[in-house]
């Protein structure tokens, strides 16, 4: 049930009780209440407390605002009376204010209506107007004064439905705006649709009334005219296409393919004939203005010479004819250099044809030229436009008489002035130069040149001097040392008057080579003061050394091997002398060798060395043996005492057999360190018990048989140049007795006597002449003797075994690699 008809049913009921119940109070007196006259049928606005809103649908909707009703209040009952309840509005929607507003009603007097309270009109819709005026009195939007609106019902009780809101539309096909075809009407116009009915096209959307009209043979505007105030247009057939036609026109009101505006074209098979058209010189009337070649051609003049101009003599034609010139006005037509056009020379003819000769020319000014050098003197000048002969056009010449005398002559040394400039022989060319000599030594400054015929005050023709402060110094004063390059060579202090003679002793054998120079101080460490050896190659030759035969003067006295002791010569050592030894000693191996052949037969030397090379099992022990001395034994089965033996420079103990008729054998290997300064021609000395062998250089010195005794052997050897010489030592002893092993000696030169000086002793004593060094000789101490065997000091044990040596070495039982 919709809310304003259960609200008017109760409204209904409400006023039936009130009718049919009478008032039972104490009161006697009755009178019949006072109902005010109604509201105005058209409320100015709505009852007070409803506010009036638009609905969704545009219809106006009220809200109670308060309970009070419109209605004045009746008297208040009496207990046990029937109380008569106040009837409050149902909220309900706010109905849209109708328009036009009516004027409000006058508020009514605030006088107290009389009792009893009237029975209030019915409005079930409470929006104000009683179900008596209200034409549905069941929706507070329509009433009378409501605003009529498109829903289909009476909003405002006039008895009409929808009156004056509906639209009416008609179908837009093209969408220009306007429509065409039945009109149609409701509340929205839908879509593709226009208001207006009056398009008589309604296929294009270009054709609607206002439409501009365009040339296109149809009514764009609607007005029932096509193409009407548009301007119309004769076209003529135009046949060559160069916009001119002729012919009967077509009109239209736009331009037609083929046809042209103008019908003026008098050939319109030749688009280069029209009225447009260029007249040319070609006998047709190319601008149709019934005139052949007018205006085109030209005036030609008779051309004699050729020069582009001619005389009055004339004649028309479309291109200059033969002997005719398109110009005038040749003053002289025999002679092509004379014209209009030409330029004027200094000749007395009128070479512009102007009228004028020589007109507008440069005067010049010459001058005599006496002597042909091109220069001329002030005197005699004139001034034409041309230079006579024997006239030049440049002065300045100061003597006309001589052609080498002039201004652009080049002034040399000869006291006259060449160039005219008034300075004789200023800035000859062919002046010396002079240098400043400000020490007076004879030599000029090359930073201070003066060039002068005559040599200046203060000047020289030298520039060498380095020194122009110092008088000293200049190119040949002589070198002193002072640190100044005094004679101006670029080096300082060389050959110096004051300085030391030094020579190159390049073998360094104390003595150098006569060709010295002189310098303040050793010029390198090879230099020395001495210059008198005489072969700067060889250190076995010098002043004073030991003559030996070897085909060379050693002492340098100029004669060769006289009284000389015959000597071994060796050969050049392996590597260079070793300046400081890095260690005192030498290196060898001492051990016991298992059941050796007799070691008292030279022959079986070489199977006791054969025993000791490279192999060790041949060896009981073995250990290195560090000595100052070259004192070495080796063992064999027994355990030997020890004693002093007779070796003053040893060190070491000496071991002794108990006779028992051991014997032994050993080999030493090592370098001899000859260094510069040693003597290179020595008396060298094997000692020992035994066989006995020595090898220097690969070269056999010593190789000696036991006879029942000790032996010294000694020979004269010369060494080549210092360095490391290989040496071997092998040897075997009887140990029935006290062991007296070998020694390595020798003396400086050759010791007479020695020179190959075998000896045997029945016992030590005769080694040092009881304990006395033999006179002469010492022994190979370790600062002489070093173990290498490339050049490169190494300690006494390079190897144990083969791999630590290069593949074309051994390692021997010395610990050392070596070459086989």
């Amino acid at each position: 049930m919709r809310d304003g008809t259960r609200s008017a049913l109760l409204f209904s009921l409400f006023a039936m009780a009130i009718a049919g119940c009478p008032d039972t109070g104490d009161d006697d007196t009755t009178s019949e209440p006072s109902v005010p006259p109604l509201a105005s049928p058209t409320p100015a606005e709505p009852s007070p407390g409803v506010t009036l809103t638009p609905t969704p649908s545009g219809a106006p909707t009220s809200t109670p605002q308060s309970t009070a009703t419109p209605w004045p209040a009746g008297p208040t009952a009496t207990p046990g009376s029937v109380s008569t309840p106040t009837l409050v509005p149902e909220p309900t929607a706010t109905p849209v204010p109708p328009a036009p507003s009516p004027t409000p009603a006058p508020e009514p007097s605030p006088t107290p209506a009389p009792e009893p309270t009237p029975t209030p009109p019915v409005d079930a819709d409470g929006d104000g107007y009683p179900a008596s005026n209200d034409c549905n009195d069941l929706d507070p939007a329509v009433h009378p004064g409501a605003l009529e609106v498109c829903n289909g019902q009476d909003d405002n009780c006039d008895g009409n439905t929808d009156e004056d809101v509906t639209i009416t539309w008609y179908a837009d096909e093209d969408g220009d705006g306007h429509g065409a075809g039945e009109a149609h009407t409701g509340c929205t116009a839908p879509e593709g649709s226009a208001t207006e009915g009056d398009d008589c096209d309604d296929t294009l959307p270009s054709v609607f009334p206002g439409a501009s009209e365009v040339c296109n043979g149809q009514d764009d505007n609607c007005d029932g005219n096509a193409d009407e105030g548009l301007d119309i247009t004769d076209f003529y057939l135009d046949e060559d296409g160069d916009g001119f036609g002729t012919g009967v026109p077509i009109s239209d009101c736009k331009p037609v393919p083929g046809y042209a505006e103008d019908d003026e074209d008098c050939d319109d098979g030749d688009a280069a004939v029209n009225p447009a058209a260029t007249e040319v010189c070609d006998m047709i009337d190319n601008d149709c203005d019934d005139l052949v070649d007018e205006e085109v051609t030209h005036t030609f003049y008779v051309d004699g010479d050729g020069d582009g101009y001619g005389t009055d003599s004339s004649a028309q034609a479309c291109s200059a004819p033969e002997g005719y010139a398109e110009r005038t006005g040749d003053c002289r037509d025999d002679d092509a250099t004379v014209h209009p056009d030409a330029v004027e020379v200094c000749n007395d003819i009128d070479d512009d044809c102007d009228g004028n000769t020589d007109e507008g020319l440069d005067l010049v000014t010459s001058y005599p030229d006496g002597d042909g050098d091109g220069y001329g003197t002030e005197a005699g000048a004139m001034t034409d436009c041309l230079v006579p002969d024997g006239f030049v056009e440049t002065p300045g010449d100061c003597d006309d008489g001589a052609a080498a005398v002039n201004p652009g002559a080049v002034e040399v040394c000869n006291g006259i002035d060449d160039d005219c400039d008034g300075d004789t022989d200023g800035d000859a060319t062919d002046a010396p130069t002079w240098y400043l000599d400000g020490d007076g030594d004879g030599h000029g400054d090359a930073t201070q040149p003066l060039a002068a015929c005559d040599q200046p005050p203060d000047h020289v023709g030298s520039s060498d001097d380095c020194d122009d402060l110092n008088p000293t110094v200049h190119p040949g004063a002589d070198e002193v040392c002072n640190g100044i390059d005094d004679d101006c060579d670029g080096t300082v202090d060389d050959d110096p008057a004051d300085g030391t003679p030094w020579y190159v002793d390049q073998d360094q054998d104390g003595f150098g080579d006569p060709d010295g120079v002189v310098a303040c101080e050793a010029p390198s460490p090879a230099h020395i003061q001495d210059g008198t050896d005489c072969d700067d190659a060889d250190p076995r030759t010098f002043p004073g050394a030991q003559e030996i035969c070897d085909s060379a003067d050693n002492d340098c006295d100029g004669e060769v091997d006289e009284d000389c002791p015959s000597a071994i010569l060796l050969p050049p050592p392996d590597y260079g002398f070793v300046a400081e030894p890095p260690d005192e000693g030498a290196c060898a191996l001492i051990g016991e060798v298992d059941n050796p052949p007799d070691p008292h037969y030279i022959d079986n030397l070489a199977t006791y060395m054969s025993m000791l090379d490279g192999d060790t099992a041949g060896l009981v022990s073995a250990v290195p043996l560090d000595s100052p001395v070259l004192d070495w034994s080796i063992r064999y089965n027994g355990d030997p005492l020890a004693s002093p033996g007779n070796y003053t420079d040893s060190t070491l103990p000496w071991p002794s057999m108990s006779p028992n008729g051991s014997y032994g054998s050993s080999r030493f290997r090592g370098y001899l360190n000859i260094r510069a300064g040693d003597p290179l021609n020595v008396t060298i000395g094997l000692i020992g018990n035994d066989s006995l062998r020595l090898i220097i250089q690969g070269q056999e010195i010593v190789w000696v048989n036991w006879s029942n005794g000790q032996w010294k052997k000694f020979r004269y050897l010369s060494f080549p140049s210092p360095g490391l010489y290989t040496f071997e030592v092998q040897w075997s002893t009887n140990f029935c007795c006290n062991i007296d092993p070998f020694e390595l000696v020798w003396a400086e030169g050759f010791m007479p006597g020695y020179e190959d000086y075998d000896t045997m002793c029945a016992s030590s004593s005769c080694i040092y002449n009881n304990g006395q060094p033999i006179p002469g000789f010492f022994i190979i101490g370790a600062p002489n003797l070093v173990q290498s065997t490339t050049g490169v000091v190494h300690g006494c044990l390079q190897c144990n075994t083969q791999e630590d040596c290069a593949d074309d070495q051994v390692c021997n039982s010395a610990g050392l690699c070596e070459s086989p």
